[in-house]
């Protein structure tokens, strides 16, 4: 007979030994204490640092540099520009440093053109001499 508030046990089982209530747990295997260590879950990424007008100051300050000493960073000077114009739309944090970037890419952009007109004011001087 199954105990009071319980039914009877299913044919080939055995019929429990205690009621639900005073149960007792099972023990653990070895080394296991009860409930499974998940772990925790993972730290939200902190949001980007923004890089665009950092790069174009870089790439503006090569370019000034460039500029003085050799004269051929034009390419450099309009990178700067374009990635200042970039990070003045989208890094609304950083308004100082995009601006840094395209005054130094302007800057750099007219001492190549500077060069360049140089160049090739020289150049036509000696051959046409």
């Amino acid at each position: 007979m199954p105990p009071q508030g319980q039914a009877p046990a299913p044919q080939g089982y055995p019929a429990p030994t205690a009621p639900y209530p005073g149960q007792q747990g099972y023990a653990g295997a070895p080394g296991y204490s009860g409930q499974p260590q998940y772990p925790s879950a993972p730290k939200p990424a902190a949001p980007p640092k923004p890089r665009t007008g950092l790069i174009g100051l870089i790439l503006g300050i090569i370019g000034v540099l460039g500029g003085i000493i050799f004269g051929w960073t034009l390419p450099l000077s309009i990178a700067a520009i374009v990635l200042g114009i970039i990070a003045r739309k989208k890094e609304v944090d950083t308004p100082g440093r995009s601006l840094a970037a395209i005054v130094t890419g302007v800057v750099g952009l007219l001492l190549s053109l500077g060069w360049l007109a140089y160049s090739v004011i020289t150049i036509a001087a000696m051959t046409a001499a």
